[in-house]
């Protein structure tokens, strides 16, 4: 097909826009080269100058999403552009508003016949346009990068429409990467393209194995970090949860996953007493090989490891987490609007260029029921030594990124010697929990009736007279303070 306008006429005299609908046609542009793929890309309605010109995606977002696409260097990709509806939806005064349903409804008779024409392999929608095909989608700032089914339209993909991105500019670069998945640009650079290789995993099950595997870990020279990731029924750090398994990679390729209390492990009880054995020595044993673990979340792995399976506190090696390395390198992103800035899942995609989720929507349910272990051990071993792999790349990814800043030094220090301690420390606070009498509380809270109140009273009282407080107040004036301290409880002391 040839680079041109698609015509139209409709005789829908029931549609509520019969009459006055400007005809917006679709737009399509050939592809340089030979093109291997077609891509409609499907607004919400016309704007007026849209309708004005009589061409889709006309005007200051048209022009930033052509303009985008163009700076991209697409090879072998055909592009058109159209609207769900084909007339300017306005009110009274001229103001653009959101299209009439019915009107969409009859519009779409034509934006059928055009995709039997046109034969695309990608819909992307922009925008409202997702929530017009299918209400129960969520947001667009979770949306955005994912796949849906469509009933009539089958796969669609969603982005922000580019009018958005007019308003919030600080969006650019994560829009611009989304068009960039989709479209396969040749722009991507192969310093971040490595990011995205295929990689193996590996499912032990045999405890010789594992104990050969742990062996090989602590052992080994060229290995210098590990990344280690949990698999848990839910998501509840204190109770009622159970550790799955545990997912490792040692060079950003290769990842093994241990069930540990999963269903299908099969493990007898001799065996789980030499797997405790086995990832106690991995996790504790003095000066192995490496230098960090890594995680994404470290918290949340190192309370299931306290909580759930190893009763783990001490680790041989610092916990380096990629989530709080993100946050010291880019603390802007969390301002920046994007959906979950930090999660691993987001941060890969715009980081690493992968969409890593796009193709088990089952997992992420199961995993929002907290029934993830209910998943075959062979899958959710992919799915979990995925998340090892990922956040293996992510780790050297943040690092490469820091030292074109030249952070890289103070990023590690950061990480290891402060975020480390702090994160931990909560953790072991947060797991052990506390008992609170809400009416002991509100007593406390109590200015006049409060004990605490009643027993400073008390030790006011008491304190000019102590000897013990004579003492050491001439103690802190003689050595600490220079003979400089100030009167207590409002009078001079005879030291």
């Amino acid at each position: 097909m040839k680079s041109g306008i698609i015509e139209f006429d409709c005789e829908q005299s029931q549609c509520p826009a019969f009459g006055k609908c400007h005809l917006v046609p679709t737009q399509f542009r050939e592809g340089k080269k030979t093109p291997e793929e077609i891509i409609l890309f499907l607004g919400e309605a016309p704007n007026q100058s849209e309708a004005s010109n009589c061409l889709p995606f006309w005007g200051q977002s048209g022009e930033l999403l052509r303009n985008t696409i163009r700076k991209l260097n697409i090879r072998g990709v055909s592009i058109a552009y159209s609207n769900l509806a084909r007339y300017w939806p306005r009110n009274e005064s001229g103001d653009t508003v959101s299209p009439d349903p019915a009107a969409t409804k009859a519009c779409l008779k034509h934006l059928k016949a055009d995709i039997e024409r046109i034969k695309p392999t990608k819909i992307v929608v922009l925008g409202g346009a997702l929530k017009i095909l299918l209400p129960a989608a969520p947001k667009m700032s979770i949306a955005r990068g994912q796949h849906f089914e469509h009933d009539t339209l089958g796969k669609i993909f969603a982005i922000h429409h580019p009018k958005f991105i007019l308003r919030k500019n600080n969006l650019y670069e994560q829009w611009r990467t989304d068009l960039q998945l989709i479209l396969g640009s040749d722009t991507l650079l192969k310093k971040e393209t490595r990011w995205s290789k295929p990689w193996k995993h590996r499912l032990l099950t045999n405890i010789d194995e594992i104990e050969k595997y742990v062996d090989f870990l602590l052992t080994n020279p060229k290995i210098k970090v590990i990344s280690c990731d949990t698999e848990t029924k839910n998501l509840n750090k204190r109770y009622d949860n159970i550790l799955g398994m545990i997912q490792f990679c040692h060079d950003g390729k290769n990842a093994v996953a241990i069930p540990y209390h999963h269903p299908e492990s099969g493990f007898t009880i001799d065996e789980y007493k030499r797997l405790d054995a086995a990832l106690i020595r991995l996790f504790t044993q003095p000066n192995p090989g490496f230098k960090y673990w890594i995680f994404h979340n470290m918290e949340f792995d190192f309370r299931m490891f306290m909580n759930f399976g190893l009763g783990i506190v001490k680790f041989n090696r610092p916990l380096m987490d990629t989530m709080t390395m993100a946050y010291c390198q880019d603390e802007n992103r969390g301002k920046s609007g994007i959906e979950g800035p930090y999660r691993l899942e987001s941060l890969i995609r715009d980081y690493l260029k992968v969409e890593k989720y796009g193709d088990d929507p089952e997992i992420a349910r199961l995993k929002k029921q907290g029934r993830l272990l209910e998943i075959d051990i062979e899958r959710l071993a992919t799915y979990g030594c995925s998340d090892s792999v990922y956040t293996y790349r992510l780790f050297y990814n943040i690092l490469e990124r820091a030292k074109r800043e030249d952070y890289k030094t103070k990023l590690l220090l950061l990480s290891e010697h402060w975020f480390e301690p702090v994160v931990r420390m909560n953790a072991i606070m947060g797991s052990n929990g506390f008992w609170v009498d809400i009416e002991q509380l509100r007593l406390l809270n109590d200015k006049k009736n409060s004990p605490i109140t009643k027993r400073m009273a008390e030790i006011k009282d008491w304190w000019p007279t102590s000897k013990f407080a004579r003492k050491v107040n001439n103690l802190m004036r003689k050595r600490e303070l220079g003979g400089k301290m100030k009167p207590l409880f409002g009078r001079v002391w005879n030291l």
